[in-house]
């Protein structure tokens, strides 16, 4: 565990900020261009649109990791107790 960041270190490194919880800077950029790269192939290859295909596939990736159905790390909430008095 050598190369893991602190809690507190993680916090303050900026390349963190805006990435999805549970998911470090090089995975999302992974799931991109995967994604990237399947758009790419359904256009047929035809290169020039790069640019269109990752804002796409970035797009696409967050509104996944957005969805309700997808797990989130983060915080529990608490249930209020019920109170007695009556």
């Amino acid at each position: 565990m050598a190369n893991k960041k602190t809690k507190k270190a993680q916090q303050d490194d900026p390349s963190s900020a805006n990435q999805p919880a549970g998911l470090t800077i090089n995975e999302l950029r992974g799931r991109i261009a995967a994604k990237a790269y399947e758009l790419y192939e359904r256009r047929g290859g035809a290169p020039g649109q790069e640019v269109e295909d990752w804002l796409e596939a970035e797009r696409m990736v967050m509104a996944e990791i957005n969805s309700p159905g997808t797990k989130k790390a983060g915080p529990r909430r608490r249930r209020s107790a019920r109170s007695n008095s009556g």
